[in-house]
């Protein structure tokens, strides 16, 4: 099931100055539909899309928030809602940052997923695990819904 999910920091297919390090650095203002009643947790990611290897596009965890009741369908810029808690990034940070090189184009997916029951994120869980295990295809661990998409940032 596809949950649309939008921003209101997203202008055309580029994601605002004021979500990233040339601005406040905190996470855009994001807002999602229904999610599937028996879902206990969402999961929302920021992934650094990189260079196509082996025909697969590389991805980097840039800022993952777990713990996301199901019940909400929004966050304001830079909120943590009660019970939610950021996990560990590629980079080994525990925070939201979007800061690409100076001069480079980067492009982003921010996603969403739904946790299907019994399947929990705890707070020493690294996110690129919980990706992972969401992307796969074990009936047990994959998303029972998502909703993703993509914004680029040019960093001058």
């Amino acid at each position: 099931m596809n949950i649309p999910l939008t921003s209101s920091a997203i202008h055309g297919s580029q994601l605002s100055a004021a979500y990233t390090c040339d601005g406040k650095d905190i996470s855009p203002p994001l807002k999602w539909g229904a999610v599937p009643s028996s879902v206990e947790e969402l999961a929302l990611f920021a992934l650094e899309v990189g260079p196509r290897t082996a025909g697969r596009y590389t991805l980097t965890v840039d800022w993952a928030m777990a713990g996301v009741a199901p019940a909400l369908h929004h966050l304001g810029a830079g909120e943590l809602p009660r019970g939610a808690f950021v996990l560990e990034a590629n980079d080994g940070k525990r925070r939201y940052s979007i800061c690409p090189a100076r001069g480079t184009t980067t492009h982003y997916e921010f996603a969403l997923f739904a946790l299907p029951i019994g399947v929990h994120a705890a707070p020493q869980l690294r996110s690129v695990t919980l990706l992972s295990n969401l992307s796969s295809s074990t009936p047990q661990t994959a998303a029972p819904a998502d909703g993703a998409f993509l914004v680029r940032y040019t960093r001058r």
